[in-house]
């Protein structure tokens, strides 16, 4: 007598279970990637806000810049842009020259924007103190 019976084994529902985890867990990953890439991006744009405010101070500044970020507020700029985890964005001046990071979170290293138009990461570990000297 043959019972013809419907459904799974419990071999084959292991099997596709182990299956979905495996798939999931790639796909959670990319995702988390996926999040500081785009924070990294944001860095680098409030950077770029930075850095035209900038401009737009020493042109009207006799080709002198800030001592302080802060002054650029609400002349140049709307608001301080702020990281998109609290972190800071660090700003360094003589005046004549200046330099603006900030860490990200991908590589670890430090995004820069120099005043001689350079910008990029640098080779820096994040945890050096900021001066005016651009390190590109």
């Amino acid at each position: 007598m043959l019972i013809n019976k419907k459904g799974f084994t419990l071999i084959e529902f292991m099997v596709a279970m182990s299956l979905v985890s495996i798939l999931s867990t790639m796909a959670i990953g990319n995702f988390m990637g996926s999040q500081k890439r785009g924070r990294d991006v944001r860095r680098q744009s409030d950077l770029n806000q930075y850095r035209v405010a900038l401009e737009n101070y020493a042109s009207n500044n006799q080709g002198t810049y800030p001592a302080l970020k802060t002054t650029l507020v609400p002349d140049y700029l709307a608001s301080e842009p702020i990281d998109p985890q609290g972190g800071t964005y660090r700003y360094a001046s003589d005046l004549a020259k200046y330099v603006l990071d900030s860490c990200m979170e991908v590589q670890k290293k430090l995004y820069q924007i120099c005043s001689n138009g350079k910008s990029g990461i640098t080779t820096i570990d994040c945890s050096v103190a900021i001066d005016s000297n651009c390190d590109l």
